[in-house]
């Protein structure tokens, strides 16, 4: 059984126009596997919330139809061009209802899809799609841009299918993945260094250690205090996790983890493990 959580707010420049968020993300629960996609608008295409809207949606459920199918592919051509020719098939479609150039509604695409131990990752543009294994995590791809290191590869680009990225494999050690737009990778990813940032880890110990509606609101509270900050982008993540898979046993954890899972934020030594104390009965983990 696999968990969970998403979170999606409007960067700052959004929020000072007033502007939609052009960020969608969508999970789709069928036929055993469970599929999360997340596209992220183009700030300069008019409509780009319409196009991520219909990508993530045909994209989880060609997923969860097709998981089979696709695992099976040939070659990787043959999987990067079905699960691209249902996205932008959706994304024709839905500008045609809008009566508006299917420009107007680019977006990124990024996926991934579990069955059992085994898993497919699609990646159009930019964005990060991290991992976790035996308490690690790790990048599993990182951004694509385009020509310019400001730019990116659209589901809509001439070579968007020459530029897709995907992988599939068995591996029952995965603990989580992480699928983030471009805006949260500015708080969750260090591009210098390709891997992700520190903080990953604590919201990936959140996602284990508590409960579902705890864990939901203390991610909305970093998105909006510490990732959004970080940039003009809207943010967008989704966290999947293996029911059961800790991430280091509670027990096993330093004062310092557990205040920096618990949101516990004193210097003072007495009284940061009163406040744990406090939370960790609250939130019920031990």
């Amino acid at each position: 059984m696999w968990h969970i959580l998403t979170s999606s707010v409007k960067g700052r420049s959004h929020r000072r126009s007033g502007a939609p968020l052009q960020d969608r993300t969508c999970v789709l629960r069928e036929k055993g596997v469970i599929a999360a996609a997340l596209a992220d608008g183009a700030g300069s295409a008019a409509k780009s919330q319409e196009g991520a809207d219909a990508a993530v949606k045909a994209t989880c459920d060609f997923l969860c139809q097709n998981f089979e199918t696709l695992y099976r592919a040939e070659t990787p051509l043959a999987l990067r061009r079905a699960v691209l020719t249902q996205a932008r098939d959706a994304v024709e479609r839905r500008a045609r209802e809008l009566n508006v150039p299917v420009r107007d509604l680019a977006c990124t695409l990024m996926a991934v899809a579990v069955k059992d131990d085994r898993y497919l990752i699609i990646h159009v543009g930019d964005g990060v799609i991290a991992y976790q294994k035996k308490e690690m995590v790790r990048v599993a791809s990182v951004p694509c841009n385009g020509e310019f290191a400001n730019n990116t590869v659209f589901l809509t680009s001439s070579d968007a299918l020459r530029r897709c990225k995907v992988y599939k494999g068995v591996q029952p050690e995965l603990e989580g993945f992480c699928l983030m737009s471009d805006g949260s990778g500015a708080a969750l990813y260090n591009k210098r260094k390709e891997r992700s940032a520190p903080i990953l880890k604590i919201l990936f110990q959140q996602a284990q250690m508590l409960n579902r509606d705890v864990a939901s609101e203390i991610l909305e509270k970093i998105m909006q205090r510490i990732v959004a900050v970080r940039t003009q982008d809207d943010c967008s993540v989704i966290l999947l996790t293996r029911e059961g898979s800790r991430f280091g046993c509670w027990a096993r954890l330093t004062d310092r983890e557990k205040a920096a899972i618990l949101g516990v934020r004193t210097g003072k030594r007495s009284k940061r493990r009163r406040q744990i104390n406090h939370y960790s009965a609250e939130y019920g983990v031990n």
